[in-house]
């Protein structure tokens, strides 16, 4: 018999996540900082420029933050964030 809730908190932060993507990308619309792009579930696949490329997924992280370019070589910063929650012990850092 198959338990309702059994993946109910792997799930949990699903919207937190989107919701703080969502907050992130936000910061690609003023143009007030060199934020060139985002990536989600993943790095960018234009890190290493047009003549080596990596899948969509592979490595996969959370989010990527791109100042400056999407390629490696020529970007100010990249900013790679694996976000971690708990429904359980909402209270721990």
């Amino acid at each position: 018999m198959a338990i309702p809730d059994a993946v109910r908190f792997s799930r949990d932060g699903d919207q937190f996540h989107y919701f703080w993507a969502a907050r992130r990308a936000l910061r690609l619309l003023p143009r007030a900082s060199d934020l060139v792009a985002i990536s989600i579930e993943g790095a960018s696949t234009r890190e290493f420029g047009p003549e080596e490329t990596i899948e969509s997924g592979e490595e996969v992280i959370d989010l990527a933050e791109y100042y400056g370019s999407e390629d490696l070589r020529t970007a100010a910063f990249v900013n790679y964030v694996q976000l971690k929650h708990s429904t359980k012990n909402a209270g721990k850092p």
